[in-house]
């Protein structure tokens, strides 16, 4: 499914532990605890600025979205960092900060 597997022990790393640290692309194995880096940021910044121009196009042109803004777009961008997460922290996107 995943290879989002940490290079030094070789575990599995969770989605979310990335987006939960202090600075999102530099986090922590939260089995071995090294600290991992995100070589490449274009897949997740093309994503959020194509993300965000839709929500603010349907914010501006659909009145019946309006009321449900925030609660729908905080659930699809949790669902799409799902997604795009484990192609962010493939074995080839990750570094290991000394």
């Amino acid at each position: 499914m995943s290879d989002a597997i940490c290079p030094k022990c070789h575990e599995k790393i969770e989605p979310f532990a990335m987006s939960l640290a202090l600075f999102p692309f530099y986090f922590k194995c939260n089995h071995c605890g090294v600290r991992l880096k995100l070589k490449s940021l274009t897949l997740i910044s093309s994503v959020l600025i194509t993300y965000l121009l839709i929500v603010v196009v349907m914010i501006w042109l659909l009145p019946a979205f309006r009321g449900y803004a925030v609660l729908t777009s905080v659930f699809v961008w949790l669902v799409l960092y799902n997604f795009i997460a484990h192609k962010m922290l493939s074995k080839d996107n990750l570094l290991i900060v000394e």
